[in-house]
This record gives C-alpha cells, structure tokens and sequence, in this order.
C-alpha cells in the first residue's frame, strides 16, 4: 500500500464525497446500471449495516480527502424464500472508482 493512500472504514462525513464519486460515474460512465443518483440516506443506510461482512471503505490521501471507496456485502441466502433452500451471492454493486481529481489511480488500486 503506497504511504499517501489510506485505507479506512468510511465515517458519515465521508458519505458526500462517496456519493460524489458514484453520482460521476452516473453521468459520465456505463460503469454502473443506476440512472438515477441514490440519496445521502441510501449512503447512510450502507454505512450502518451491521450484518457480518459489510463494509464501507473509503481510500483517503495525506489530507484525509476521500479519493475512492469501496463497498462489500457478505453472503447472503435468499430472501425471496427462505424456505427453499437455495442461495444467491449478491452481486458487488458499489465497486470502488478513484475520484475524479485522483492523480495516481495505481495507487488506489494498490491500496485497495
């Protein structure tokens, strides 16, 4: 991991830039299905899950700046029905994007 890129669990104060990140991505990319940019409670949502194996992880630089992020989901059974036995890994939605402004995208990929 390069010494100017910090990997942290994400803080509410990191959820407008996350949000930033992603709502570019919306506009300027086809690297996601999502038209519409979710609102600061969709973020605040993903933040609070306290199911085993979720995180929200942002990558920060030596002025804490948020610069990317990444968020993971566990396993999960099927909630559709329970009761069939069967289970669907849910797919990462909210995979990690450098910042627009992000210069050394090689090290967030290194950090991340």
């Amino acid at each position: 991991m390069s010494a100017d890129i910090l990997l942290r669990p994400a803080i509410d104060d990191d959820l407008r830039d996350i949000a930033a990140i992603y709502n570019h991505e919306i506009a300027n990319s086809i690297a996601t299905f999502d038209l519409e940019p979710p609102t600061l409670a969709y973020w605040q949502e993903k933040l609070r899950a306290s199911h085993p194996g979720d995180h929200l992880l942002v990558a920060v630089d030596h002025d804490q700046d948020v610069v990317g992020y990444a968020h993971l989901w566990s396993y999960r059974p099927d909630c559709a029905d329970p009761s069939s036995g069967s289970a669907t890994r849910e797919p990462l939605r909210r995979p990690t994007w450098p910042a627009a402004t992000a210069t050394r995208a090689g090290d967030l990929l290194t950090a991340l």
